[in-house]
């Protein structure tokens, strides 16, 4: 499998973020605490066999408050998170 694109919402330092990867190498350079380890554990979540857990500390500042919210009347909540791929296994 060959990701794509990586659309990210409310993950960690990740409020919303679009990704074009390129074909051989993606590069993700940033400052410190830019969120660079965010999109590298969001990854390994969720191409890990199994499903992915995620805990109260996974989901960004920037959503807290409708986190919050959600939770006191029983909504379900989980970061969003959208990758595509290019190649299906046996695909070219």
């Amino acid at each position: 499998m060959k990701l794509r694109h990586a659309k990210i919402k409310n993950f960690r330092l990740l409020a919303d973020v679009q990704l074009a990867l390129e074909d051989l190498t993606t590069v993700v350079v940033g400052r410190n605490n830019s969120g660079k380890t965010s999109l590298s554990e969001i990854i390994r979540r969720l191409l890990a066999e199994g499903s992915a857990a995620f805990q109260l500390e996974d989901f960004s500042s920037a959503c807290y408050d409708r986190f919050c919210t959600r939770v006191c009347k029983n909504i379900p909540v989980n970061p969003c998170y959208d990758f595509r791929e290019s190649h299906r296994k046996g695909r070219p």
